[in-house]
């Protein structure tokens, strides 16, 4: 999916399709893959599995069968009524105010003030081939290249996480000072 949405967003970028709006679905569960989504170019991101199991799928890859074990992808009304809805959409909320807060820590981290205005140099890798694949890039150990030579001090994604760090520690000590 990561590769596939850089490759999507050079492509857009390359005939001027600025009318076109790219969301990313596939393999995204977690805030971190949403990120890394935005920062390629993704519009927005599209969230299945991820929002499944925050409402309580169980991963039995039954839901063809009308015998979801959680009561989640069932008809069958014995089953549904194992899933308690109001807990459910509780969770849900839950995780989509979590990942909408990490993603907007994340943009203020990077200096922006919109999640909207991540991009490339917002992250890097550790995997050579996945730097080759995006354009992403490459964070391992290895001789810098010549941009990276002269760009010099933290990139912004060093910065970020510097700055994640030092944020979360002073709300811990912003916690223990209440």
């Amino acid at each position: 999916t990561i590769p596939a949405i850089a490759r999507a967003r050079r492509y857009l970028d390359k005939i001027g399709a600025k009318h076109v709006t790219l969301i990313a679905t596939g393999g995204l569960r977690t805030p971190a893959d949403f990120i890394k989504a935005l920062c390629l170019g993704a519009d927005g991101v599209a969230i299945s599995n991820s929002a499944m199991h925050a409402i309580g799928c169980v991963a039995a890859r039954a839901c063809n069968t009308n015998k979801c074990p959680s009561g989640v992808a069932t008809q069958d009304p014995a089953l549904a009524a194992l899933i308690n809805v109001d807990k459910s959409a509780q969770q849900l909320a839950n995780f989509f105010n979590a990942s909408k807060g990490l993603i907007e820590v994340m943009s203020r981290a990077c200096g922006h003030d919109a999640s909207s205005k991540f991009n490339q140099s917002d992250i890097t890798t550790w995997k050579r081939d996945m730097a080759d694949l995006t354009g992403i890039q490459y964070g391992g150990v290895a001789e810098p290249s010549r941009e990276e030579k002269t760009r010099g001090g933290l990139s912004t994604w060093e910065w970020a996480s510097h700055a994640l760090l030092l944020a979360s520690m002073g709300l811990l000590l912003a916690k223990e000072f209440r």
